[in-house]
């Protein structure tokens, strides 16, 4: 395959990765994999190990979902391909910040715990709500804000409020 032809080539930093283990990738090549362990998912954190070349790398993040894993993870081999150094590295993932209203948690005592995702999409939704399944016990309540809809957003194809509000429907 294409990875065994740019393995070849001089001058190629590449590392191959898979979000889950060592063993569930067939890039089928001798490249060492950067894959990640001892995943912990919070309402409020998330906590991973990224294992490299016998070495391993701790990353505490207050992003919270398994896509953040996946995208911390392509970041860090992104970064080890540029020929960061590990420490740079370790600094820069476990001092991420959150964007407001990217899954950001809110809790006060004697209230149910709320989380505001801005969803723009039917897969962001579907992402946010699916993670937050995961995470909470017992009843999960949506809402969804109807955004008034112009002909510029049809013509642009920005209408996928109702597609996410079917898809929460189904999940919840």
């Amino acid at each position: 395959g294409i990875l065994k032809k740019l393995e070849r080539m001089e001058g190629l930093n590449i590392y191959p990765y898979s979000p889950h283990n060592k063993n569930d990738y067939s890039f089928n090549t001798n490249l060492p994999c950067i894959y990640t362990e001892n995943v912990s998912l919070g309402l409020e954190h998330t906590k991973f190990d990224i294992r490299y070349n016998n070495a391993i790398l701790k990353v505490s993040t207050s992003l919270v979902g398994s896509y953040y894993v996946d995208n911390i993870l392509a970041v860090f081999g992104f970064l080890k391909a540029m020929g960061v150094e590990d420490k740079k590295i370790s600094y820069c993932l476990n001092n991420l910040t959150k964007i407001s209203g990217r899954m950001e948690v809110f809790r006060k005592e004697g209230f149910p715990t709320t989380v505001v995702d801005f969803g723009h999409n039917p897969d962001a939704i579907e992402k946010t709500l699916s993670t937050l399944k995961g995470l909470t016990q017992g009843n999960l309540f949506c809402v969804f804000v109807k955004q008034k809809v112009t002909q510029d957003d049809i013509n642009a194809g920005l209408t996928t409020r109702p597609l996410g509000f079917e898809f929460a429907k189904q999940t919840t």
